[in-house]
């Protein structure tokens, strides 16, 4: 008798951590049903989200996501060579300069020896929104290349007592050539403005 009750406890102890393992593994189940059940749901909300984003062009992607981003297009190499002084520039960085600045427009129009002459004496000048460049009246001292930003041209009309805007320029503009290329160096009618943070 002894030993039935023995053998009983032992098939309840076995039926009861049998019985607690089952009831363990559900409730995990249970949980990582939830979970997936969510991830499922996400799923289901990107393909939404990417069918609302469908352009029916043909394309099957947004292109803003893959465009460049032009509002700063100097390469680091090409700024810390710019930030050097003219003397101290090695062909090789003269070289690659050329190659850095071509995409500008007003740098390109230039024939290849004028473009080298820039590249040996350039220098790379960042200015805060509103400030001036060159003042109405003042020499240009030197030929500026916008790389991003705008400069607004103003005149200041003295019987009405304001400043009015003749022409904003963009990047790959360029000012204050004419003027320092003249024999004598004449004022300039005109200040230059920067409408928001500008690199020359």
């Amino acid at each position: 008798m002894a030993m039935q009750k023995k053998v009983l406890g032992t098939k309840f102890n076995l039926c009861a951590k049998l019985i607690i393992l089952c009831r363990r593994l559900c409730s995990q189940s249970q949980n990582n049903l939830a979970k997936s059940r969510h991830q499922y749901e996400s799923v289901l909300q990107v393909i939404d989200d990417y069918e609302t984003k469908l352009n029916w062009d043909g394309l099957t992607f947004t292109p803003d996501y893959f465009k460049a981003k032009k509002k700063d297009c100097l390469g680091l190499a090409a700024k810390s060579i710019l930030r050097q002084a003219p003397g101290l520039r090695k062909k090789e960085e003269i070289e690659k300069l050329l190659i850095a600045l071509r995409n500008i427009p007003a740098f390109a129009e230039y024939p290849i020896k004028m473009q080298n002459d820039v590249c040996k004496v350039g220098l790379y000048l960042e200015y805060e929104e509103k400030r001036v460049i060159i003042g109405e009246g003042h020499r240009a001292h030197y030929f500026y290349i916008i790389l991003s930003g705008t400069v607004v041209v103003t005149v200041f009309d003295e019987s009405t007592g304001s400043s009015s805007t003749l022409v904003t320029l963009e990047r790959g503009m360029s000012f204050g050539q004419t003027h320092l290329l003249s024999h004598n160096p004449v004022r300039l009618p005109a200040s230059f403005l920067c409408h928001s943070d500008s690199i020359c």
